[in-house]
């Protein structure tokens, strides 16, 4: 459990071989590459930016989002749970629920009806998402 703290890469045996090194940083490049990018959301009539990787979760009830971020804030805008779906990288967040967007990179646990995310959130998988997600999970997991 120690080791979702750290998210490591890939686990390389001695002797190490060239192509397992190269695919390793290759994978880290392209994952680097997707946390670099930006969400922007309106609050208040003002355009706000923020770092992708900055992102564990979204909720959404009423057309009201609240974003958790890693660092302990919650940032809340109007707006659709869709319509944020479609501005964050596929590769990395998945709808596990119709209220719930999560960042792959923030889950500590995993069962067939529920994740845990780093901040001790418990998010419940709709049972229409379960398949997706255990998909999703295991492609994330291989990258």
């Amino acid at each position: 459990m120690d080791l979702f703290q750290c998210r490591p890469l890939d686990f390389l045996v001695k002797p190490l071989k060239y192509s397992e090194v190269s695919g390793s940083l290759e994978t880290m490049k392209k994952r680097h590459i997707i946390n670099k990018k930006i969400f922007v959301y309106s609050s208040n009539k003002t355009a706000k930016r923020i770092p992708v990787e900055n992102i564990m979760y979204c909720i959404s009830q009423n057309k009201q989002i609240t974003m958790a971020l890693h660092t302990g804030e919650y940032i809340q805008f109007r707006g659709k749970l869709s319509d944020t779906v479609k501005k964050l990288p596929d590769m990395t967040f998945i709808q596990i629920h119709k209220s719930y967007l999560i960042n792959l990179n923030y889950i500590s646990e995993y069962s067939a009806d529920k994740i845990k995310m780093t901040d001790g959130t418990v998010l419940g998988i709709s049972p229409s998402k379960k398949k997706e997600v255990k998909v999703k999970f295991m492609q994330y997991e291989l990258l």
